[in-house]
């Protein structure tokens, strides 16, 4: 005698079977705002006290561009934009205030504030970039800022709670994050000095096989990974392990200081480096 579940089998099936070409049709669909994507945003500010705003603004600069962020907390990345596109800069302010506090975190969103300039040098700009809160708790805050410019020359950024990546640099950077990875990768030969400091998270350092400079990585509490494909490497044994190394690149003698507490350390060297994955490392 079949059991209830086996004579429901049938059905269960069809449904089943229904269930999966609704959920194709909507993955082939163009996805746009509507009720699905409402009760999202009312489930994340009901339940999770979350919401946050989207801005983005068109960068008044040209050419070569130094970029400084001074952010309070937060994502921030910094890569080269189309060169039919505009300059632009999207800022998303974010607030998590937990179960029951959506009403706060909403109401929180107008004392966060980015303000932004641009100074001329000759032919080269620079552009300025600060975040800054005034909230009572500004540890459930955050501003994520994302800077798409022609050519980017050196990079500075400072922040927290957030991940830093900065794509297609020609000079140097100088970089100081925690609790958020830092990965920097870019196919310009570079000579210039680099510095990366961050805590609780890992640094990733990319380049093509014409970069040269002095190597000088520490990751405490962790490893380092080298993957040296093409390029004159040479690397001391003496005072190199797991978690320290010390190396030149194509005969450099700029300084790439690289340092991290409770992550790890990855050096690429070689073609395309700035592709990138799950399985491209």
């Amino acid at each position: 005698m079949l059991s209830a579940f086996a004579k429901a089998l049938p059905g269960l099936r069809g449904a089943a079977v229904a269930l999966t070409m609704i959920s194709l049709a909507a993955c082939t669909a163009q996805s746009r705002p509507g009720f699905g994507n409402g009760l999202g945003r009312v489930w994340n500010q009901t339940f999770h006290g979350h919401t946050h705003q989207d801005e983005e603004i068109e960068i008044p600069v040209r050419g070569l561009t130094d970029i400084e962020v001074d952010n309070f907390a937060g994502h921030v990345r910094v890569v080269r934009c189309r060169p039919s596109g505009a300059p632009t800069m999207l800022i998303t302010r974010r607030a998590t205030h937990g179960i029951g506090r959506g009403d706060a975190a909403s109401e929180s969103m107008s004392q966060m504030s980015v303000d932004y300039s641009v100074e001329t040098d000759g032919e080269r700009q620079r552009f300025i970039v600060q975040s800054k809160t005034d909230h009572l708790e500004p540890w459930f805050q955050a501003v994520d800022i994302d800077i798409r410019v022609e050519r980017i020359g050196i990079v500075v950024v400072r922040t927290k709670d957030g991940h830093v990546e900065v794509v297609d640099y020609e000079d140097g950077v100088d970089i100081e994050s925690s609790n958020g990875d830092v990965r920097t990768s870019t196919r310009s030969a570079l000579t210039q000095p680099s510095t990366i400091l961050n805590q609780d998270g890992s640094i990733a350092w990319r380049v093509g096989p014409h970069a040269s400079g002095l190597l000088d990585a520490e990751a405490v509490h962790g490893t380092i990974r080298t993957n040296v494909h093409k390029g004159k490497w040479n690397s001391s044994r003496s005072g190199n392990d797991l978690d320290s190394l010390r190396a030149q690149l194509n005969d450099g003698t700029a300084r790439i200081v690289l340092r991290t507490v409770d992550g790890n350390i990855s050096v690429y060297v070689g073609e395309h480096p700035t592709e990138y994955g799950t399985f491209v490392r």
